[in-house]
């Protein structure tokens, strides 16, 4: 495991994992160790429980007709995980499944970058259950969307989380076009002086017989797979004015429209100033103006709307 976050370098983390399947109940626990992580960043990862999503998903109790990673894939596939906290952070993982070794452990690099707000470091954090649901969005390729929900000192916190898997289509789709992961008894703790962080959870897979799309998704017109209801094309306005519809897999976003010379800034909640574009931002008599100095547009003042004075020092 590799990457940045909140600015600092992981060095080269090693993941450690095991699992348990009680043959009576069906489900799977498993604990997991990663090592070599610094006390700068190792108590904020308490809350990427995703960072093992690719091993619990690969190897959770099967009910009934439905098949876990491992079955569906063989063990090789790629997954793009991208997170939201409620706070407005944002963090992507890369993870690739490569198979099982020749002693039977399951192969996977991870590769992390992005930022985990700094007020989760000393805080007391308690994961609460959650589902994931995996949806069958074409050949060789799934959509995961949930919402994990953390107690940050007896205060309700969350994390928004989607993935993206790909494997070999050859391999087939699952049994059903979507099945449910049901997550529970989640512990995270981070210990300084092994320098470790320690994940503990219990999973258990299971599909419905002839369950529909979810929200967000429609049958395709073959009948074989959920695909992406574009919420933004809708002839109502879904968002505010002085926002844009952007459509996301499953879901949409309103985020602020703004003006040439400013992008929407990292929380999505207000405009920025784009230093490519927009080098100073000026008063005049009819307000303020942004004023690029580059891209041979010396001199060229656009108005800013109402409200995006807090652009001034990004400008």
């Amino acid at each position: 495991m590799i990457g940045v976050i909140n600015g600092q370098e992981l060095g080269v983390a090693t993941l450690n994992a095991s699992v348990q399947q009680e043959a009576r109940s069906g489900v799977t626990t498993f604990r997991s160790s990663i090592g070599h992580l610094p006390a700068s960043v190792g108590p904020l990862m308490r809350v990427l429980l995703v960072t093992i999503a690719p091993i619990y998903w690969a190897l959770a109790g099967e009910h009934g007709d439905a098949m876990n990673g491992h079955s569906l894939t063989g063990g090789s596939f790629r997954q793009e995980s991208h997170m939201e906290f409620s706070t407005g952070e944002l963090l992507t993982m890369t993870q690739v499944a490569r198979g099982l070794d020749p002693d039977g452990l399951l192969l996977l690099d991870v590769v992390v970058h992005g930022v985990i707000p700094e007020s989760l470091a000393d805080a007391d954090l308690r994961a609460q259950d959650f589902q994931e649901d995996y949806v069958q969005t074409g050949p060789g390729q799934l959509f995961v969307g949930s919402t994990q929900r953390f107690l940050q000192d007896s205060r309700p916190v969350s994390l928004r989380c989607n993935h993206s898997i790909q494997y070999e289509a050859a391999r087939g789709p699952q049994p059903q076009l979507v099945q449910h992961l049901q997550a529970s008894a989640i512990s995270a703790a981070y210990d300084p002086a092994a320098e470790a962080l320690r994940f503990q959870l219990t999973t258990a897979l299971q599909a419905e017989e002839n369950e529909g799309c979810p929200e967000g998704f429609e049958l395709d017109s073959q009948g074989e797979f959920c695909v992406d209801v574009d919420e933004c094309a809708w002839p109502t306005d879904l968002c505010p004015e002085g926002q844009r519809c952007v459509n996301l897999l499953g879901s949409y976003r309103c985020l602020p429209d703004c003006r040439p010379g400013f992008r929407v800034a990292a929380d999505g909640a207000d405009c920025e100033g784009d230093r490519g574009t927009c080098g100073v931002v000026q008063d005049s008599a009819d307000g303020e103006h942004c004023v690029t100095g580059t891209l041979g547009l010396q001199g060229k003042q656009y108005p800013l709307d109402k409200g995006h004075s807090e652009a001034r020092e990004g400008a």
